[in-house]
């Protein structure tokens, strides 16, 4: 009976031991790992990086890069997009300098629809590069 309470009393002591070994490695871990952002770069153990070093970061992580990739992807073509609109604004402009109204209207209503996808993408490009970090950070503190 005493052998038995004795057991079941270091049980309980080692699981508690090792509870706290694995909170400091996982804090440990945290505190030198994750990443997250601060002006125009990102923080990792205190240090800042330039942003172009974040594509490195996601080695350990395959969903999260393929998700930084996708979200990339998006604002490539938030800079297209938004270069049709610049460029039809631009033009209706210039239509309306030389007193084409009509033809200015039209320019201006058509850039809205390039301004409306660039915006699209642009929100969705933000989305996924957060989840892109997130997945990241949690593979990086799982593994």
């Amino acid at each position: 009976m005493i052998f038995r309470k004795l057991l079941i009393g270091l049980t309980l002591l080692t699981i508690q031991v090792r509870a706290q070994v694995d909170s400091a490695t996982l804090r440990n871990r945290y505190e030198k790992e994750v990443i997250y952002f601060g002006g125009s770069g990102y923080l990792k153990n205190d240090i800042r990086y330039p942003r172009k070093n974040l594509k490195n970061e996601f080695k350990l992580s395959p969903t999260g890069k393929e998700m930084f990739d996708l979200s990339r992807s998006d604002m490539k073509k938030t800079i297209i997009c938004f270069s049709f609109f610049v460029a039809s604004y631009s033009a209706g402009l210039v239509a309306l300098k030389n007193d084409q109204k009509g033809t200015a209207t039209g320019l201006f209503l058509a850039s809205a629809i390039p301004y409306g996808i660039s915006y699209h993408f642009i929100l969705r490009g933000g989305k996924r590069f957060k989840k892109a970090i997130w997945l990241r950070n949690r593979d990086v503190l799982l593994n």
